[in-house]
């Protein structure tokens, strides 16, 4: 199998809704059926040479109009090329009747069933199916012909969407996904794509924008702007859905943070970061959490234990203080790592939602808030920012729905929670989703299966902690952590160190590791983000 390595370009996550706005804006004007052919066919030269045959499963809507398109252009220079698909029906549009009528003309092979092994065997095999408007489970004969190519020894590539897949949820819908390599998506990138199933079934994912760059970001952009707007401002009228267009993380968005330290400072001017956990048995995750935030550059560092024998100094940490009151002066407060759930945590919590710096709720922080409305008002009444960052059974508690309702709709889920406590949340897991009560959400593409290893959220927020302790706005402070983390172990696996047996004390050591580099080479050059006096609307 020829190892596929694909850098990624997008930024922007429009949802399904949005897709078809711009579809319907520009259709009428612009051949985007034969862009987006023209497009795949440009693409998947790289991987055919002369003689090698490349098979494509076109479906009976608009993605299989995409693939005919492109077998049309294939064939004509000289490619390989059988379609499998049935006779297209009169319901079909009349881009997809057009490109019928294009490949029938230049007297390209058609079959009604996948080839069979020996001579036929495929090198490419395209998933030209199904697109962004599948939400049922696929029928015969079309869920055979993705069993056959899971079947073979062949690079699978996805056009637009892996048929199968949930554009907007990342979900599988039945039972027959076509499980790619690498997808091809056009216009903009689909939140689908990078989220929960997401990035195990799309594999690598390329955006080709049709030549529609600039309005996409122009429309785009504004998404930006709003997600990192003043989050102490929250606007109750906003609405509670998710909006249309998110944000794909990558570095560049934070330049504006990733700065040299000037050499005239001392240590209050970092911050001092303190964080609440540590119960009895549990005091390893307090551990974890204090190392990330000495590691991320937080000037000071408590720890405050819950577990009555513990002695106040740990050798392992000696940069560590370890108060049993909180100190008189705090930048950013961390609770939840080895909590319990006890009162004296409760109490803990109570005192720590009352003082007015950045706070961060984790873990047991978190099934408390979900156990207690008093807990919840006071969250929603804080003024100081608030990041949540739950886990999916943690986000099913506050919530009050079952975890696989989290997981149908993560963007959904986070924004909900966002709207419903006033906070930032991470949701985490694979693609962890960054909301806000706005709506505003990001999409974290970073990170490996390495990482389901215990202590990790611990170490995510150690580095939050420290970040707000620094005095990073709050949204660009979970985002960047989230980012961050992930990029740590994905930096960690390439120097040999995992994915498999990849420790949270590791990846901690990695994103100081990484967060220095990035400083020390300066952030590559991004559109300045300035907040904006209103919340803009993708139409």
């Amino acid at each position: 199998m020829a190892k596929v390595t694909v850098k990624r370009e997008a930024r922007w996550l429009l949802t399904v809704n949005a897709i078809r706005a711009l579809e319907a804006r520009f259709l009428p004007h612009i051949p985007l059926m034969q862009r987006a052919g023209a497009a795949l066919a440009n693409h998947l030269r790289r991987w055919a040479e002369q003689g090698h045959r490349i098979v494509l499963l076109c479906g009976p809507g608009n993605n299989g109009g995409d693939g005919l398109v492109a077998a049309t252009r294939l064939h004509e220079l000289g490619f390989s090329v059988t379609v499998v698909a049935l006779e297209p029906s009169e319901r079909i549009s009349p881009e997809a009747r057009t490109a019928w009528q294009d490949w029938r003309a230049c007297g390209g092979e058609t079959r009604n069933t996948p080839p069979q092994v020996g001579a036929d065997r495929p090198a490419v095999i395209v998933d030209a199916l199904f697109g962004i408007g599948l939400t049922r489970p696929i029928a015969s004969p079309y869920r055979e012909w993705i069993h056959w190519a899971l079947s073979q020894a062949a690079i699978r590539v996805a056009v637009d969407v892996p048929s199968g897949l949930d554009a907007d949820t990342g979900m599988r819908v039945g039972d027959a996904v076509f499980e790619a390599h690498e997808t091809v998506t056009f216009l903009a990138d689909k939140p689908g794509l990078h989220t929960h199933d997401g990035p195990d079934v799309a594999g690598v994912v390329t955006v080709y924008h049709l030549g529609l760059n600039d309005e996409i970001a122009a429309q785009c952009s504004q998404q930006q702007y709003a997600l990192f707007a003043n989050e102490e401002s929250w606007d109750e009228t906003a609405s509670s859905a998710p909006a249309s267009a998110g944000i794909l993380l990558d570095r560049a968005l934070f330049s504006l943070w990733l700065t040299p330290r000037k050499r005239n400072v001392h240590k209050g001017c970092f911050g001092h970061a303190v964080i609440i956990g540590g119960a009895s048995g549990m005091r390893g995750a307090l551990h974890l959490a204090a190392r990330s935030a000495l590691y991320l550059g937080s000037g000071k560092v408590s720890a405050i234990t819950l577990a009555k024998e513990a002695p106040r100094f740990d050798p392992t940490l000696p940069e560590v203080m370890w108060p049993t009151a909180l100190p008189q002066t705090v930048s950013a407060i961390a609770i939840g790592p080895g909590l319990g759930q006890t009162s004296d945590a409760v109490r803990w919590l109570e005192e720590a939602l009352a003082v007015s710096v950045p706070l961060v709720i984790d873990a047991d922080g978190l099934n408390l808030l979900a156990q207690h409305a008093t807990l919840q008002r006071a969250v929603t009444e804080r003024r100081a920012p608030t990041v949540l960052t739950p886990h999916p059974g943690e986000a099913a508690q506050l919530l009050q729905t079952p975890p696989r309702e989290v997981q149908k709709n993560r963007i959904a889920a986070a924004v909900a929670i966002a709207r419903r406590y006033r906070c930032v949340v991470i949701l985490k897991g694979c693609g962890s989703v960054i909301a806000t009560p706005h709506g505003h959400w990001a999409i974290n593409p970073t990170g490996h299966g390495g990482m389901a290893s215990g202590g990790m959220g611990d170490t995510l927020t150690g580095i939050l902690v420290a970040l707000l302790a620094q005095g990073w706005p709050c949204v660009a402070a979970a985002a960047f952590a989230a980012y961050l983390h992930g990029r740590a172990a994905e930096d960690a696996a390439q120097m040999e160190v995992g994915p498999v047996g990849l420790t949270a004390s590791e990846t901690a050591a990695a994103a100081r590791r990484l967060f220095n580099r990035w400083i020390a080479d300066g952030a590559p050059r991004a559109q300045p983000v300035r907040p904006l006096s209103h919340t803009p609307s993708f139409p």
